[in-house]
């Protein structure tokens, strides 16, 4: 009876400790996290970074991809299309773990203007970059909330067509 007793608070050790084990620090929130930019690109294709810095206390983790939505000036949604890719360039998925102060970055990617006709495609003033895993996002102003993304075809012209790359932790060193 006693070993029985023994094996099976050994078994509940180990499955509460491999509970633990997996948890690990919690996923990152909203709440805690502010959004930022940094701009590069020419040539008819527009490369951005995005991300979040963890402005909280606690350790959190992300992973995955960010939604991006176009914002008029009155915050309301417009409409956006975003295209995930992990090809070479945007990178791998991956657990992203951010401590206090640490930021996540992706890349974003969209064609600035068509040279085929003279239509024009809507500018947003704002965008709301919302984390993986999550149905709020944080908003970012100024400059770098605003885009003008073109996409489609000749015949076809299709506004609002962002590319955007997975998570990465922010190392100070760009794609």
């Amino acid at each position: 009876m006693r070993i029985a007793a023994t094996v099976v608070a050994l078994a509940l050790a180990t499955l509460v400790g491999a509970t633990a084990a997996i948890a690990g620090p919690p996923r990152c929130a909203v709440g805690s996290l502010r959004a930022w930019s940094a701009h590069s690109g020419g040539g008819g294709t527009i490369f951005q970074e995005y991300g979040f810095v963890n402005v909280g206390r606690q350790t959190c983790v992300m992973r995955g991809f960010s939604a991006v939505m176009m914002l008029d000036n009155s915050g309301r949604s417009m409409p956006t299309t975003v295209r995930r890719s992990d090809a070479p360039g945007y990178g791998p998925v991956q657990l992203v773990t951010l401590r206090e102060g640490e930021r996540a970055w992706f890349v974003a990617s969209y064609a600035d203007g068509t040279r085929y006709r003279l239509d024009r495609c809507p500018t947003s003033a704002r965008l709301r970059l919302t984390p993986p895993a999550d149905r709020h996002g944080v908003v970012l102003r100024g400059p770098h909330g605003r885009i003008t993304p073109y996409g489609g075809t000749f015949h076809h012209l299709h506004c609002g067509i962002v590319t955007a790359g997975p998570l990465h932790l922010f190392s100070g060193a760009s794609y």
